[in-house]
């Protein structure tokens, strides 16, 4: 690969890296305000995003059999869900 295709292939990570960046702080920015305006709870956020993760998680034990652990069962509180009040309400920035 020459050197201007590698750079051309770290100038895309970083935008992607951006892009992954706003994405988040605009889906942060939402459920701040969701919950600030009392439209949803943090405990309805929670619940809602481990059932769409153990729904998710089917697809990423067959992508990486190793991760699991047979006959285990993880359970809606076992989830680890972001806290998105708690942070300071801050992101980290690009990296």
């Amino acid at each position: 690969m020459k050197a201007i295709d590698i750079m051309h292939v770290y100038s895309t990570i970083g935008d992607l890296k951006e892009i992954d960046y706003r994405n988040t702080l605009a889906i942060a920015t939402m459920i701040n305000l969701l919950i600030d305006k009392g439209i949803l709870s943090e405990e309805e956020f929670r619940r809602q995003a481990a059932v769409l993760d153990l729904m998710d998680a089917p697809a990423r034990i067959q992508e990486n059999p190793g991760s699991a652990v047979p006959g285990s069962r993880v359970t809606g509180s076992q989830v680890p869900h972001p806290d998105v009040r708690n942070q300071d309400r801050g992101l980290p920035g690009p990296s």
